[in-house]
């Protein structure tokens, strides 16, 4: 049970808090949840968070941009369901990712319409 005053931990049944003497008989206390969790960060939502950042740093690599993306999202999904910390984490990954991706395919795009559009003047 935890005192209402200054929110001081005490033995179930205390009639007084140990720290500031205020009477926890009456109806008054407050029951805290257990704010002492061991949730650790989920380690698909790392894996690619760190898996898009690296994509980003060699430069459009269409490798870690995949996998990135489908880590962050198994990490998203297992937040959901099972709870944990990274949902953060697992979000980021995702829309660095898909940007990356869709800039990377934009690029690709671009280079062959340039080049198919480059030959067309060498057929005249």
């Amino acid at each position: 049970m935890y005192c209402p005053n200054c929110g001081c931990k005490n033995a179930e049944g205390s009639a007084f808090c140990g720290n500031c003497g205020k009477n926890l008989n009456g109806k008054t206390t407050i029951d805290y949840p257990n704010t002492e969790t061991n949730e650790k960060y989920n380690p698909w939502a790392i894996a690619g968070f760190v898996l898009s950042l690296v994509n980003i740093v060699l430069g459009e690599v269409i490798v870690p941009g995949v996998l990135g993306l489908i880590f962050s999202i198994m990490g998203y999904n297992q937040i959901k369901e099972k709870g944990g910390k990274g949902k953060g984490l697992a979000i980021a990954g995702i829309i660095i990712s898909a940007i990356s991706l869709a800039l990377y395919i934009l690029i690709i795009i671009t280079v062959i319409g340039f080049t198919a559009c480059v030959g067309c003047y060498y057929v005249i």
